[in-house]
Formats: structure tokens, C-alpha cells, sequence
């Protein structure tokens, strides 16, 4: 007879634990929404999603800047302006001989496309040669041929244009000012730099 109370207590203990898991269940149930509900508050709506194609631009460059012969009785600089006759001026205890050409850039686009051109990093040239490094600094674009010019701010390294030449076609040019130190070394010296072109 002493047996009998221990079973039913432990399975008065089983039913406890499921009656008390039931409860939960059911309370939970009831907080949550029907499906009917969720569908009844959904919405939906259709999204359009647009692209366009384009040609990648062309670039080419015809001619390399040309600060000309420069003969050092002292420092001084040469500032070449890029234009369509490009000009050099010469400051300080410089002489200046031959020609001064511009760097030119000939390329094609999309009419009435948004372009930016990215002058070289920290708008400047590093010339490397027999002596000390030269820089050309100031870097900028003049000349333009079939684009015009939307940034107002020729110093920016980032220049807008648009493409104003029907089929596409246009050109620039680059130049910047070359400063020379009063004990340059005699000899030949020549830089490279990067252009980059983009639709905007």
C-alpha cells in the first residue's frame, strides 16, 4: 500500500508539467495572428529596373607634353597653357628654346554623355633625369575640342565635361608648370603620368 501514493505522485507530477506546458501553448497561440491576417496585411508593389548599354570611350595620345630646351642661369618656371596654339612663359633666370607642345588626348564617347577626365595624383609630374627630380605641378586641361566644360573649378582633379560633338569625338590637352632649380643637371628628363576617362 506504501507503493501506491509514490507512482501516482510522480505521474500527478507528469500531468502537472504537461498541463502547465499546454497552457503556454495556448496562450501563445492566442497572441499570435492567423495567416488570414499576415495575407489580409501584406502589399506588394512592381519595381521597374532600368539600364543602358554603352560603347566604352576610346582614348588615344598623339602627342607627349614637350617643355622644349631650357637653358639654367638661375631658378625659375616654365607654365605651358594648353590651348589650341599652346604657349609657354617663362619666370626666374631661365632661357627657353624649341617648341613647348602640350600633351594631347583625342577620344570618343556618347553624344550628350556626362564625362569626367582625372588629371595624375596630386595634380603634378615627377620628371626623372641625370640630376634632382622635377616636378610639374599644376596640372591642367585647356583646348577642348567636342566637350564642354561643366566643372567651373580647373583645379579640381576631377573635371566634368559633356559630350557636345554629335558623333561623339573629342579632344583635349594638358599641360602644367615646370619648375626648374638653380643647380638642375645638364641632361634629358622625362615623366610618365596617368589619365583617366569615365562616364560620369
Amino acid at each position: 500500500m506504501g507503493r501506491t501514493p509514490s507512482l501516482s505522485g510522480r505521474v500527478s507530477h507528469r500531468l502537472k508539467g504537461w498541463k502547465a506546458a499546454a497552457v503556454i501553448l495556448m496562450a501563445a497561440a492566442f497572441a499570435l495572428p492567423s495567416a488570414t491576417a499576415f495575407a489580409q496585411a501584406a502589399h506588394s508593389q512592381s519595381i521597374t529596373t532600368r539600364t543602358q548599354v554603352t560603347d566604352g570611350m576610346q582614348l588615344s595620345n598623339p602627342w607627349d607634353m614637350d617643355f622644349g630646351v631650357v637653358l639654367v642661369q638661375g631658378a625659375g618656371t616654365i607654365v605651358m597653357t594648353p590651348a589650341a596654339d599652346t604657349t609657354c612663359t617663362v619666370t626666374g633666370q631661365l632661357i627657353h628654346n624649341g617648341t613647348c607642345v602640350a600633351s594631347q588626348f583625342d577620344a570618343t564617347g556618347a553624344f550628350l554623355r556626362r564625362i569626367r577626365i582625372r588629371k595624375p595624383a596630386q595634380n603634378r609630374i615627377v620628371l626623372t633625369g641625370p640630376g634632382a627630380d622635377m616636378i610639374v605641378s599644376n596640372v591642367v586641361i585647356g583646348g577642348e575640342t567636342g566637350i564642354l566644360r561643366l566643372t567651373q573649378n580647373g583645379r579640381s582633379r576631377n573635371i566634368r565635361y559633356l559630350v557636345i560633338n554629335p558623333d561623339g569625338t573629342f579632344t583635349f590637352k594638358m599641360g602644367g608648370t615646370l619648375t626648374v632649380a638653380a643647380d638642375q643637371a645638364p641632361g634629358l628628363y622625362t615623366g610618365q603620368f596617368e589619365v583617366n576617362l569615365d562616364y560620369d
